[in-house]
């Protein structure tokens, strides 16, 4: 999984949609692994990100 640190007002939606319509070798780089990637806000105060990150390990 590859992690992703953020700084912004965009939402975890608006964010992963970014990412997957970034440049060539990043989405090169997140399918070397999967497709499975998580975007963390820098600024965030709450653990839901935290929360969101540990379903998804549990998922993989």
């Amino acid at each position: 999984m590859v992690l992703f640190a953020y700084e912004g007002d965009l939402d975890g939606a608006a964010l992963e949609n970014r990412v997957k319509k970034t440049d060539w070798y990043l989405r090169e780089l997140i399918e070397k692994y999967g497709g499975r990637f998580h975007v963390f806000k820098k600024n965030w105060r709450s653990r839901c990100q935290e929360k969101e990150l540990l379903r998804k390990i549990e998922v993989m």
